[in-house]
């Protein structure tokens, strides 16, 4: 459930040592960063749909509705850990300028 929907994005994986399972958590949010132990990839929107009000009980409000794929050409584990890389390759990748 996303608040933002940036044209780029980080995504991190994190494996559980005892139980093997994948978590997967969307950096979104400006303030969003990711831990040094887990797996970054880049995503691209594919879609943007909007958005939808959830009045429910664990989340109440807005959130957008689009859809992500796996940016062919990814960067640097460096430029996905570091603020300025990664906003440096955001904008020299950015799909709406091709």
């Amino acid at each position: 459930m996303l608040q933002r929907t940036p044209v780029l994005m980080r995504v991190t994986e994190e494996i559980s040592p005892e139980s093997g399972k994948h978590k997967f958590d969307a950096l979104n949010e400006l303030h969003d960063r990711p831990a040094p132990h887990e797996n970054l990839y880049a995503y691209t929107i594919a879609q943007f749909r909007g958005y939808a009000f959830i009045d429910g009980a664990k989340f109440h409000g807005r959130c957008a509705m689009a859809s992500y794929k796996l940016t062919a050409t990814q960067p640097t584990d460096a430029e996905m850990r570091d603020d300025t890389l990664w906003h440096n390759w955001c904008v020299k990748n950015d799909p709406r300028k091709k």
